[in-house]
């Protein structure tokens, strides 16, 4: 019989499962793996904030994540718990954690962390894992505002040390989700900006339409305002007469006699 593909993975996976007890006893049991990173990205904190508590997105930039969900909200509207799937589906392994999630926006920090309710943290792959994110300031006093010092961390500890051995050997982990998730910010932060420039456009087009009205509201104010006048009447006024005609008509009145 030959197997293919996945069928091919699954029965070497099941083979590897069984000699784990036996590489633990040469390999000695799998260590906790502490992987970190920083960077400076250029996006303003808020930004980088909006970015992290995005839960939905963590399959996009985070590794051994591949979908994710919020299931309960703070008061404020920020992730209080989730619903992750992790593993390497690839190789027929994937598992359903229930997570607690930290935000602390005062301090800049962001975490995740398997054990939230209804986790069975004896089963599985892992025994723990878990992201830390905290954002400052950048370092110098010539810094830009709109410039943010990340830095991930990310512990994870495997039950089997095939797997240890496996996630070991991958580069630059920790590297690499951040670099991911710069991608993840500019994204956020051309998006941004297009709303605020849609914003900006919007609360000048109403400006001057109440500028229009006001205007048109004084013109009517002054014309209602305006005392109307009567029209002048023009006085016919008679000719006054002169010496000659007074001479004129006494002749006349003589000549009559």
């Amino acid at each position: 019989m030959i197997l293919r593909g996945r069928h091919k993975v699954g029965l070497l996976i099941n083979i590897n499962s069984h000699m784990a007890d036996y590489l633990s006893a040469a390999l000695g049991a799998p260590a906790q793996r502490r992987l970190t990173h920083t960077k400076a990205l250029p996006y303003h904190p808020s930004t980088i904030h909006s970015a992290i508590t995005n839960v939905q997105a963590y399959s996009e930039f985070l590794s051994l994540v591949h979908s994710s969900s919020v299931t309960v909200k703070d008061a404020h509207g920020l992730p209080k718990s989730a619903k992750l799937k992790v593993g390497y589906p690839r190789f027929g392994i994937e598992e359903n954690w229930a997570c607690r999630v930290t935000c602390d926006k005062k301090n800049g920090i962001v975490k995740i962390a398997r054990g939230g309710e209804g986790d069975k943290a004896s089963d599985g792959v892992l025994e723990e894992w878990s992201v830390h994110w905290k954002l400052s300031p950048p370092p110098g006093p010539n810094a830009a505002s709109k410039t943010t010092e990340v830095e991930l961390t990310v512990e994870v500890k495997f039950r089997n040390p095939i797997y240890d051995q496996a996630f070991a050997l991958l580069p630059n982990v920790a590297q690499r989700m951040l670099l991911k998730f710069e991608n993840r910010s500019e994204e956020l932060d051309q998006a941004e900006r297009k709303e605020r420039v849609a914003k900006m456009k919007e609360k000048a087009k109403l400006a001057a339409a109440q500028k229009e009205t006001s205007k048109v509201a004084d013109a009517k104010e002054t014309v209602k305002s305006t005392p109307k006048t009567a029209p002048k009447k023009l006085e016919v006024r008679g000719s006054k007469p002169t010496i000659a005609s007074e001479i004129a008509a006494l002749r006349a009145k003589k000549a009559a006699v």
